[in-house]
């Protein structure tokens, strides 16, 4: 049928047909290359649109800082005043805060220590604290 279509029952097809084919295959590759590129060029900033979206969607569900909500315990603090039983870090007197700090060294806390020690610096970079 397909011989019958195309006219000529016996024949071979002729280097025109093989020459036609190779510029239609070329002429393809060329659309494919092209819409690829293209493609590869559009996804740039869709992948950065998206990405910021994310974070800023993201950001408010983020604690604002690392560290955990750290507390000292209220019998370390100046002696003779009542005090809760656990006091936060940004509440509590600063020489009370490094000697609980060096109370967790001494114990072998020093993970809690650390802890405690990088948000001392931060709260109180220029602390003259007694020690």
């Amino acid at each position: 049928e397909v011989r019958q279509m195309l006219g000529a029952a016996d024949t071979d097809p002729g280097s025109g047909q093989d020459a036609a084919v190779r510029r239609a295959a070329e002429a393809t590759a060329r659309r494919i290359r092209t819409r690829t590129r293209r493609s590869q060029w559009l996804g740039w900033p869709a992948v950065l649109a998206a990405g910021v979206a994310a974070g800023v969607l993201l950001a408010p569900l983020l604690p604002l800082s690392t560290s955990p909500d750290l507390t000292i315990p209220g019998d370390v603090t100046r002696s003779g005043e009542a005090t809760a039983l656990e006091i936060p870090v940004e509440e509590a007197d600063p020489d009370a805060w490094y000697r609980y700090i060096q109370e967790l060294v001494y114990r072998g806390e020093t993970e809690l220590a650390e802890a405690h020690l990088r948000e001392f610096n931060r709260l109180h970079p220029d602390a003259d604290v007694k020690r």
